[in-house]
């Protein structure tokens, strides 16, 4: 097996049939760091904040109706109710945890006893103890004022949860994507070129007859880190074939993608047009 250049190798050579092989690893190292640090990320701080409570009440009468308290995460919910008759107050409290660290919540003070809202983390502990005590105030209003009809007051943030996830959802959806594994084989016996792309579960094929091909091209495009490069292959309708999905490593260099382009003129018997780079400037 001969490496043309970082990534892109011969993986077969003869008199009729050339097979080069495109592999991204840089991209599944880059789309594994970053798959692992967004877990860790989600596990510390996604997760422990990413969680609401809402208490929500309805009189039907002056002296009936039900009050629910909601705690959503981003994979569950739970729904505790409380009849309003039992319902005496709230106040804001610091309850100790199971390791004996006091927390603040907001507690619900009922004839059967007092029902604390499940704990959520914030980041923002002052403005998390302003609302606390708003949502206590605003409770104790409700149950002091028999003509108000119903009371909704909510504590956490469960859209940035989402966000995040759906954030690091559309990376994943892009590194499945351009990550994809190419293989490109030029077979004079059978007069054609096929370009197979392959993902995990879905390959798709394109063939071209040889006699299209009338030059080989090296692409290149400016990035940040740098100038990267990539192959395609000029039709004579004037179209562009790259040979893969995206420019290869940004530590490949110009001159071995050049080389794997004048292996593969060479071996279709083109002759080079002028004016054979092409400058691409990335959005």
């Amino acid at each position: 097996m001969l490496t043309a250049d970082k990534l892109m190798e011969i993986l077969q050579k003869t008199p009729t049939q050339l097979t080069l092989g495109f592999r991204p690893w840089y991209l599944w190292i880059y789309g594994g760091l970053s798959l692992v640090g967004g877990l860790v990320m989600a596990f510390v701080i996604v997760f422990p904040i990413s969680k609401t409570n809402t208490f929500t009440c309805v009189r039907s009468q002056p002296s009936g109706g039900n009050c629910q308290l909601v705690s959503s995460t981003l994979l569950q919910s739970h729904v505790k109710t409380i009849p309003l008759k039992e319902l005496q107050g709230a106040r804001f409290n610091k309850v100790n945890n199971s390791n004996g660290n006091p927390e603040p919540r907001v507690v619900l003070l009922t004839s059967q006893g007092e029902v604390p809202f499940p704990f959520i983390r914030s980041y923002h502990a002052t403005a998390q103890y302003t609302q606390l005590k708003w949502m206590a105030s605003e409770i104790n209003s409700f149950v002091k004022k028999p003509d108000e009809q119903s009371l909704t007051v909510e504590e956490g943030d469960l859209k940035t949860g989402w966000v995040i996830c759906a954030f690091f959802g559309l990376n994943l959806v892009w590194f499945v994507f351009e990550g994809a594994v190419v293989t490109c084989r030029f077979d004079k016996t059978l007069g054609s070129m096929t370009t197979k792309k392959q993902w995990w579960l879905v390959t798709k094929t394109i063939e071209k007859p040889l006699r299209e091909i009338v030059d080989v091209q090296v692409q290149e495009r400016h990035t940040r880190s740098g100038k990267i490069y990539r192959i395609s292959l000029v039709l004579a309708s004037g179209k562009r074939l790259s040979l893969t999905p995206y420019h290869p490593n940004p530590g490949s260099k110009k001159k071995q993608t050049q080389e794997t382009a004048d292996f593969i003129t060479k071996f279709l018997n083109l002759k080079a047009i002028d004016n054979q780079e092409q400058d691409f400037i990335s959005g």
